[in-house]
């Protein structure tokens, strides 16, 4: 059996070195310093607990009503104690990795040795992303799906953040691709603890995490497997337990003004304004840094019409029945996932993009994975060649010309409607060619994105830490 997946194991861990590599091209510097402090939030935090006891971080918040403001790298940073604003777990790693790199103080932690460590989850994760669409779709499209997580410059650029979503996704994917080897394996016990397992370590990175917790429940709901339900539910419980138990310990008081002004700010605005600025702020941050990406824009539009393209493997309106189907899983967590975020974590304009919706993108590109092998193998119709025409070959070319034509004598115009007439024309052809000219232009495209990653200085402002 392994020997056979050697094949597909070896081209996988291939993909995943390649975009670790990817990853480290001018990583501290791009996201330029100054893109979110709040990259200092969690090594900081963790920091102080593992040396005091107390976690200590900056926060403006105005529930804590003492703080200490220190003027470092351009800007100020207020630390209060005790920081309880997210749960710990990322705290915990991100300030043990920095104490054992030599880190002794706050500001000793610099972005060249932070980014080190998502940038080594994102090897985790592009793996998780190939392993969950190959077992619930196929080999290719396993691997497929992690050669765009890998290439994306979205997403290529968002995984060098230190944040906890960094984190939160590697542990989504392991959750649920466990939850599919349950389904399938005799060695129910080993996987239902891991799956009780990955939904304590979401609970315990970020509250948003309850959307992991609320999606296995459904899963098993279905399934009527009530004792590992119950043993899921107690996990989150215990997740939910350690840190509320830790707002106890440092002050019930202080620590339910922290919860109640984090709702405060957070819960502005709902649902529809995230759904629109999904589309309409293109960036990896906060800040103004637009990036339009066709692969996401085409993307988060196959992801929001996947109940209606799943539908047919479903064959059932059932809720029920629907979640006993093979790809449900994937579009589940998704839409949970989006509502949870509207509930909890939304408003205040910049909430509605940036890294709170990391843990989407791998769904994103395995959804967009699965529509371009149909339509290379001919199963989608040929209107879809328009479709992506819209989307990736426009956004391709844009990329491209930015590369190679920074002083603008290039009209884009006329190589827009050549590319146009080359994609129309591939359907006209027999099908060997057409898949020929498919394989081709879909190489081209790798390799602008994998240039766009390159130069991505180009499209943001590169900025180092200051000493």
């Amino acid at each position: 059996m392994l020997k056979s997946r050697f094949p597909f194991i070896a081209i996988l861990a291939c993909i995943a070195i390649f975009g670790v590599l990817l990853r480290l091209v001018s990583y501290d510097t791009l996201p330029p310093h100054g893109e979110t402090a709040d990259e200092f939030l969690y090594p900081w935090a963790g920091m102080s607990l593992i040396t005091t006891g107390v976690p200590s971080s900056w926060s403006w918040f105005t529930s804590y009503s003492e703080g200490t403001v220190y003027n470092k790298w351009g800007g100020p940073f207020r630390i209060v104690s005790p920081w309880l604003e997210k749960p710990p777990l990322y705290s915990l790693l991100s300030g043990s990795w920095m104490l054992a790199t030599g880190a002794r103080d706050f500001f000793d932690v610099r972005l060249s040795v932070l980014r080190l460590l998502p940038i080594t989850l994102s090897f985790v994760t592009i793996v998780l992303v190939g392993a969950l669409a190959a077992k619930v779709l196929t080999p290719a499209t396993g691997l497929l799906a992690a050669l765009l997580y890998a290439t994306i410059p979205t997403i290529a650029v968002s995984n060098r953040f230190s944040l906890t979503e960094n984190l939160l996704t590697p542990l989504i994917l392991l959750t649920l691709l466990a939850y599919y080897y349950f389904l399938e394996s005799k060695r129910k016990l080993a996987f239902g603890l891991l799956l009780a397992t990955g939904v304590f370590l979401a609970v315990l990175t970020k509250q948003i995490g309850i959307s992991l917790l609320i999606t296995i429940s459904v899963l098993l709901l279905a399934q009527r497997t009530w004792k590992m339900l119950g043993l899921v539910v107690l996990a989150g419980l215990a997740g939910f337990g350690i840190y509320y138990g830790m707002g106890i310990y440092y002050g019930w008081e202080q620590f339910m003004r922290v919860q109640n002004e984090f709702q405060q700010v957070f819960t502005s605005a709902g649902l529809p304004e995230l759904m629109a600025s999904l589309f309409s702020f293109s960036t990896v941050g906060r800040k103004d840094h637009l990036l339009f990406d066709g692969s996401m824009l085409l993307g988060y539009l196959i992801l929001f019409a996947a109940p209606l393209w799943t539908a047919v493997e479903i064959h059932t309106a059932s809720l029920i029945g629907a979640a006993r189907s093979k790809t449900f899983a994937l579009f589940l967590f998704p839409f949970v996932f989006l509502v949870c975020l509207s509930l909890v974590a939304s408003g205040a304009g910049f909430s509605f993009y940036g890294w709170h919706v990391f843990p989407l993108f791998p769904f994103i590109t395995i959804f967009l994975a699965q529509m371009l092998l149909n339509y290379w193998r001919g199963k989608l119709s040929p209107f879809t060649s328009l479709i992506i025409f819209l989307f990736l070959a426009s956004s391709t070319l844009r990329f491209g010309l930015t590369i190679f034509d920074q002083n603008h004598q290039i009209s884009w115009q006329p190589q827009l409607m050549f590319l146009l007439c080359i994609i129309v024309g591939l359907e006209l052809l027999p099908h060997k060619l057409r898949v020929k000219g498919l394989l081709t232009l879909f190489i081209v495209y790798l390799a602008i994105n994998v240039l766009t990653v390159w130069r991505m200085g180009l499209f943001i402002p590169g900025i180092p830490q200051p000493l």
